[in-house]
């Protein structure tokens, strides 16, 4: 970055889209370690009740022109951005919902570029290399979209790397695998967790063989902190996941089990634009964050449940 971290906690950091999943509990970690922190959300899928009494809260869009001077009055230094979309399916049912959000992000870097942010943290998605056979994949592999939203997801990389050329605004992409964790409240895991809970069972589309790479809220969190003093001289874009995939359908079957119920999902005909599988190489990350994932599947499933008052707090997921 073009100033030093020394002096980083005596300036104000904003966490756009924080008063969602992945935002509220980054968002938290940063009021622990005594960062002034700003958080813009318009709560159309975060919760108030996410956002930390510790923060300045504006309830405003990402897009809207008020966000400039709230960087500019909030002597902002570092933008987290945390706002798109993250429904893929939607995506493909509705391609001008992808584009909305493409739209937004654009506009939130150029009020960047307008004011003192020095850097701008994005989550991408390791969803932009498509249904490739070289798993795990590396930063390198081909982008090959199956959705508006990887689509997306993509042209947000590709601006940064212009502003960053063109302006100096330097930047992090963390291409994130398939993240879990308390407070989540959409997405295929979330869903299993709701039914088999509700005594109900999952809609499966396709034959429960597609397989993803999960990744741990907490784990996530850590990435997005050590990704704030990447030197400028590294390549900005990394993998953050397990380097491991599991199927769809085995995933159900262990909530099943730590909730005591019979996994019998209804399975549907498959969606157009479905990825069928992935895992992540996280060696980069290893290499130059000094990052890697250390909540396995079963212990994150565990603490979810546990958040959740499913299973009791001394409760071991494997007996």
């Amino acid at each position: 970055m073009k100033k030093g971290h020394n002096d980083m906690h005596a300036k104000r950091i904003a966490v756009i889209g924080g008063a969602g999943f992945i935002g509220s509990h980054l968002v938290d970690k940063l009021v622990e370690m005594n960062y002034r922190v700003s958080v813009i959300d318009d709560l159309s899928t975060g919760r108030e009740e996410n956002v930390n009494k510790a923060t300045r809260f504006y309830n405003m869009k990402a897009e809207s022109a008020d966000l400039l001077n709230v960087l500019v009055d909030d002597s902002i230094y570092l933008v987290f951005f945390l706002a798109a979309n993250s429904n893929v399916p939607l995506s493909v049912r509705d391609p001008l919902f992808d584009f909305r959000s493409l739209n937004c992000a654009i506009n939130v870097i150029d009020k960047c570029r307008h004011s003192n942010v020095r850097r701008f943290i994005f989550t991408s998605s390791g969803f932009i290399y498509g249904n490739t056979k070289n798993r795990p994949i590396t930063e390198d592999e081909p982008y090959k979209p199956v959705s508006p939203y990887a689509i997306s997801k993509k042209s947000i990389e590709h601006y940064l790397a212009f502003y960053r050329e063109v302006y100096g605004l330097t930047y992090v992409v963390l291409r994130l695998a398939t993240v879990y964790g308390p407070r989540q409240i959409s997405g295929a895991l979330a869903d299993y967790i709701r039914k088999l809970a509700g005594g109900e069972q999952a809609e499966f589309f396709g034959d429960g063989s597609k397989t993803r790479d999960y990744i741990y809220i907490d784990d996530v969190v850590e990435a997005l902190l050590m990704s704030m003093s990447l030197p400028d001289s590294h390549d900005p874009i990394y993998n953050i996941g397990s380097g491991k995939e599991i199927e769809l359908l085995t995933v159900y079957r262990k909530i099943a089990e730590m909730l005591g119920r019979k996994p019998e999902p209804v399975f549907q005909p498959d969606r157009l634009g479905e990825l069928y599988g992935y895992s992540l190489s996280y060696a980069k990350a290893n290499r130059d964050l000094g990052w890697q994932p250390r909540t396995c599947l079963d212990e994150g499933l565990q603490r979810i449940l546990i958040h959740k008052g499913l299973l009791p707090n001394n409760c071991d997921p494997n007996q």
